[in-house]
């Protein structure tokens, strides 16, 4: 609590008062990170929906995914709310919840519009938004959370590892190209 007093030029008394216990503050500094980055993200993905260029927007869209979710910030909470889902596995629900499921769930509800839009071939929503999640970050998200954020990614390598996972999700995923009946 004393960190947290000096980080915001107050008191202890007055986090305290704020927030009441140590718990209360936890939980709030969880939380927070469900309307501070996931709302504006969600947005995002709402994008996707009336794109008229699926592979660019989706292209744009990994990379914003890939370095929204391993930014340094949300890495750290994400990591504190794991390793204390023991003492606190409601708050942890409610994180997976409000993050990670629902964001599941806005990829599978846009990729079952751009389906039937006939710019993509989905039998199960849910399963494209898993496997473009974990092609977009998989491996950086796994090392991340492990490594305690030690490996320090760059722009570009993110760039280059969302483009990666576009690729491929499109090869399973793309729409068929029209037949070229001009010759």
């Amino acid at each position: 609590m004393e960190v947290i007093a000096t980080e915001a030029s107050v008191s202890k008394q007055t986090v305290y008062k704020n927030y009441g216990d140590k718990e209360s503050l936890f939980r709030e500094m969880a939380m927070r990170t469900l309307t501070s980055v996931i709302e504006p993200f969600h947005e995002v993905i709402s994008q996707l929906v009336t794109t008229d260029d699926v592979s660019s927007a989706l292209r744009e869209f990994g990379r914003v995914y890939i370095k929204t979710v391993i930014s340094a910030d949300l890495l750290r909470r994400r990591q504190v709310i794991v390793r204390e889902a023991g003492r606190f596995p409601d708050l942890a629900r409610e994180y997976y919840d409000g993050a990670p499921r629902r964001t599941q769930e806005r990829l599978a509800e846009a990729f079952e519009a751009i389906a039937e839009r006939g710019e993509l071939r989905v039998d199960d929503p849910q399963v494209a938004a898993t496997h473009f999640s974990f092609l977009i970050l998989g491996s950086p998200l796994d090392i991340a959370m492990f490594t305690g954020y030690q490996t320090e990614w760059s722009d570009e390598k993110l760039t280059a590892i969302a483009d990666a996972g576009v690729d491929v999700f499109l090869r399973a995923y793309g729409a068929p190209a029209e037949p070229d009946v001009s010759g």
